[in-house]
């Protein structure tokens, strides 16, 4: 028009078109409708207001995000997260161990996008009655808090009937029972596989071995083996759950 502005016709096309830009960018075919009941991961949050806070180093960095996390964000350009399949997940709870395999579809991942780094979270509630590195002491005056061994496998062949998954370690760590925080994993070189088409997606195994010993408190003991929260059944605690299962990122 003479006077330079648009006209409805012309607006609607230019959102439409900036609209299929988006939705390539993101691999989608058309426009999300989330659930009303979806929650969105806090640690997605905290990833959107540190990239919002455009190079302001005086911005503290959030405590569910460390260093390792900030830098591997700061090299891609589209930062996904996914939770697991419940229907899909396989627990199984012995004495001293706890194994739970995880499937995440990644299928919504466009072909022809390079992941540059990839992570599994998992988060682990402080062991209530544990005791801590300032108050806590066996009989003998040394210090009696325990630890937990967690190990994160990738399922490169799926159980057959009862048998057990081949499995390769990727990450492992040794946890101190008296702390509430999240544990991130570094589980690039199976999601790489997996979505360049090389490899089977089968998903993870997550291993926790629970410390030993003379335990006469068995519901001590319980608050122990719920340690780490990897599956929903295993926590009474249904509400939290949505902000504190396992997320791959």
């Amino acid at each position: 028009s003479e006077s330079g502005k648009q006209t409805p016709e012309q607006s609607e096309s230019f959102l439409n078109e900036f609209e299929l830009r988006l939705l390539n960018m993101f691999g989608l075919r058309r426009r999300p409708t989330p659930s009303k009941q979806a929650v969105v991961p806090q640690y997605m949050v905290d990833l959107y207001r540190m990239h919002s806070a455009n190079g302001d180093h005086s911005t503290e960095r959030p405590k569910s995000m460390g260093k390792h996390a900030e830098r591997a964000a700061s090299k891609a350009n589209t930062i996904r997260s996914f939770h697991h399949e419940e229907s899909m997940e396989a627990l199984n709870s012995l004495k001293g161990k706890t194994t739970q395999q995880f499937y995440f579809n990644l299928t919504s991942v466009p072909d022809e996008e390079l992941i540059t780094s990839a992570e599994l979270r998992i988060y682990r509630d402080q062991v209530m009655g544990a005791a801590t590195p300032n108050n806590g002491s066996t009989s003998g005056g040394a210090p009696s808090s325990r630890f937990h061994r967690i190990n994160i496998y990738e399922i490169f062949r799926a159980p057959a009937d009862s048998a057990e998954p081949l499995v390769r370690l990727l990450d492992t760590r040794l946890v101190q029972e008296t702390l509430s925080r999240w544990e991130s994993f570094d589980v690039s070189p199976a999601v790489s596989q997996w979505t360049s088409g090389k490899g089977h997606n089968h998903g993870f195994m997550v291993e926790v071995f629970h410390p030993e010993g003379g335990e006469s408190d068995a519901e001590h003991a319980q608050r122990r083996n719920r340690h780490v929260r990897v599956s929903r059944s295993l926590h009474q605690d249904q509400d939290s759950w949505p902000q504190a299962r396992p997320l791959l990122v």
